[in-house]
């Protein structure tokens, strides 16, 4: 997003990895901003609810949508940005089964110079970084609605970079994930134990995706254990803070199970039709 503006991101002390964007220049926009401690900061509930006003203003003429090979689709809002995205499903007429979402998530743009020097430095080669609206994740923190938290896809494509096997083995533990039901894993969780690794140089990644997927469910077990899984670009959050204690202890004995069938697919140099089915969900007749 570009207000026309001048942003600069503050980080919010005692809590890593979120920021606070200050707004100066004579085209803030007033209908975003509130004022704290004698400057203006972006809203991020101000932000979440203008993009909510635009998407529903145009709902309306987006139920009659016909791409080139003939399909019609009709749009509904679902995900109103109460967390991060807002999400629109699209549903062909034709066939219902048929749909698309499509996930939008309002995001400030800044350059590699502009990252907050409180903050753990990372190879960037001068690529941008951006700051999205996100609630803190403590559940004991204060509510505070000018919360922004630090993304770099870019810095996080280079540290993954020239690693294959690294990207086929992400793919696999995905898999077990959802074959596996653990929800609350989200993908970033998991990108997270190899983005850590990476930086660590924990494993040389020219191993098999296999001796890699044992190393990998090892460091997810222990993070469990440690009810920690630190940020990539800023160790000091732990994203485990959104799973629940009962959730970390389920998938602990989830994993410990999916160790000993990998474990024992290695030893014997084979994986049968039940081993695919209990890892991936993934059945063969």
């Amino acid at each position: 997003m570009d207000l026309n503006c001048t942003l600069q991101p503050v980080p919010k002390t005692g809590h890593p990895g979120y920021v606070h964007l200050r707004v100066s220049g004579r085209n803030a926009p007033t209908h975003l901003v509130d004022r704290r401690s004698g400057f203006d900061y972006i809203s991020r509930d101000k932000l979440q609810a203008w993009f909510r006003q635009n998407i529903c203003a145009v709902m309306q003429e987006l139920q009659h949508i016909r791409c080139q090979n003939g399909r019609v689709y009709a749009l509904k809002y679902i995900a109103l940005g109460y967390g991060v995205a807002h999400t629109i499903m699209a549903t062909c007429r034709g066939d219902r089964k048929r749909k698309i979402y499509f996930d939008f998530v309002p995001a400030f743009e800044f350059l590699a110079s502009e990252w907050p020097q409180e903050l753990p430095n990372h190879q960037h080669n001068n690529r941008t970084w951006f700051a999205v609206p996100r609630s803190i994740r403590d559940r004991n923190a204060r509510k505070d609605p000018l919360t922004f938290t630090v993304c770099a896809p870019y810095w996080e494509r280079m540290e993954l970079e020239k690693k294959n096997n690294l990207k086929n083995t992400m793919r696999l533990m995905k898999a077990i994930r959802s074959a596996h039901h653990m929800n609350s894993l989200v993908s970033y969780m998991i990108k997270s134990i190899f983005l850590n690794c990476a930086e660590w140089k924990y494993i040389t990644w020219n191993q098999s995706p296999g001796q890699i997927l044992i190393r990998m469910t090892v460091r997810m077990i222990w993070s469990l254990f440690e009810n920690r899984l630190p940020f990539y670009l800023v160790p000091g959050l732990n994203l485990f803070e959104t799973v629940s204690k009962s959730q970390k202890s389920d998938y602990r004995r989830i994993f410990s199970r999916i160790i000993r069938k990998l474990i024992k697919c290695r030893d014997r140099n084979c994986m049968t039709p039940d081993d695919m089915a209990f890892l991936f969900g993934i059945r063969y007749y």
